[in-house]
């Protein structure tokens, strides 16, 4: 009896450990969750009108200041680089979607003395695990 119930015992906790696999397609992901890391301006690869950003993980190939975007699910960290000094400011970002995709993503921040804030805007091209690329609008 002892061997019998260890025989549906083993049964049931596998077919609970296999209900609980992932099985969605990733082109279901949301866009949107792929933004919430840090990312660094690659200008050694930015081509005509386009913006490449890498995520923090990206070798570069050198060790320079990079203006960089820290988002997280409600706000966002720029670092500015003026006269060769990195600044950090806490902004605000809104997206526009569609469907799963983000299109247009525009960041806001004040720097120190500044009364009008600072608006970045740009059409999304890519948005991907490794890669942001946006073009200014």
């Amino acid at each position: 009896m002892n061997y019998l119930k260890s025989i549906l015992l083993f049964t049931a906790l596998v077919t609970l450990l296999g209900s609980c696999r992932d099985t969605s397609d990733p082109q279901d992901r949301d866009e949107l969750s792929y933004l919430h890391q840090t990312w660094k301006h690659s200008d050694e690869e930015d081509t005509e009108g386009r913006l490449i950003y890498r995520n923090a993980d990206y070798k570069f190939p050198t060790t320079k200041d990079r203006q960089t975007f820290t988002f997280t699910e409600n706000d966002v960290q720029v670092s500015v680089i003026k006269n060769n000094k990195l600044t950090q400011y806490k902004g605000s970002y809104t997206v526009v979607m569609n469907g799963n995709s983000v299109k247009e993503l525009t960041i806001n921040y004040t720097e120190a003395g500044q009364r009008i804030p600072t608006v970045l805007r740009y059409e999304v091209l890519i948005l991907a695990k490794d890669a942001l690329i946006l073009k200014s609008l």
